[in-house]
């Protein structure tokens, strides 16, 4: 049985069906997919217009920096929320700590990391 899979513009799932739906919106994107499939683990291709699978983040988690990061990643963190435009974020901190980071991309598995930081060694 066909259901379908309804994606934003940038390519991130926003619902999967079992009938068509009207979302009343030109810039949803309907693609036919098979029944089973899991919404939490595709994305939509926009240069083949196909559905792949969400890949793990291959990031370097380093003291006071994330790295690697794909462009447009949104980071969720007890200091705020962000988009990465240039691959990686760098932090502050006056005390040695562990920040819990959430990161979000709709071409990728969401996770959250655990990144240690503190005062730079002098």
């Amino acid at each position: 049985m066909t259901h379908y899979a309804y994606f934003k513009s940038d390519g991130s799932l926003l619902s999967v069906c079992s009938k068509q739906a009207d979302y009343r919106d030109a810039s949803v994107i309907e693609v036919e997919v098979p029944e089973g499939t899991s919404g939490n683990s595709i994305y939509l291709d926009l240069a083949t217009m196909s559905i792949k699978e969400k890949e793990p983040f291959a990031l370097t988690i380093e003291y006071n920096k994330l790295s690697n990061l794909p462009t447009g990643t949104h980071i969720i963190m007890k200091e705020g929320e962000f988009t990465v435009d240039d691959g990686s974020i760098e932090f502050d901190a006056d005390v040695p700590e562990s920040l819990m980071v959430f990161l979000n991309h709709p071409c990728f598995l969401s996770t959250h990391i655990e990144v240690p930081t503190g005062p730079e060694a002098e």
